[in-house]
């Protein structure tokens, strides 16, 4: 590997880049191809069955998982919904107790002017925030 100098600190550093590890095969320059009498050999075949139980087994191993991850998946899903419908709750009520605390302080201040609009006003304001507050106390995650 490559050494780096740093020379702020003094230090030395190896860089952290490494390369991934590739496997050798004997056979990967093979081509695919192969004629009727060379799968007639026996060598031949139990090179193919042995790469097929090599497949099975990986199957095998990687089956579980499979498994798991549409569970997993399927969990993951029924979370974000519930999640969601979480959120859309939590908007409903902060718009309702908000909304009904701005008409209910604007009724407030046309009380001394307008007396009939102001008390509209703020009733509107009450019943949207106890609406609001009714809406948090009986939802249900």
């Amino acid at each position: 590997m490559e050494e780096n100098k740093d020379k702020a600190e003094g230090n030395l550093h190896l860089n952290d880049v490494e390369k991934p590890v590739k496997r050798a095969n004997a056979y990967e320059n093979l081509s695919r191809g192969l004629t009727v009498d060379e799968l007639a050999q026996t060598g031949t075949q139990k090179l193919i069955l042995n790469d097929l139980s090599k497949a099975e087994r990986t199957i095998e191993l990687l089956e579980p998982f499979r498994d798991m991850y549409y569970t997993e998946t399927t969990e993951k899903r029924v979370l974000e919904e519930k999640l969601t419908k979480t959120k859309r709750a939590e908007i409903l009520y902060s718009f309702s107790t908000a909304s009904g605390g701005v008409i209910l302080g604007m009724g407030k201040m046309y009380l001394e002017t307008k007396g009939n609009l102001a008390f509209f006003m703020m009733g509107i304001g009450i019943l949207l925030i106890l609406g609001g507050v009714a809406f948090k106390i009986s939802f249900k995650k």
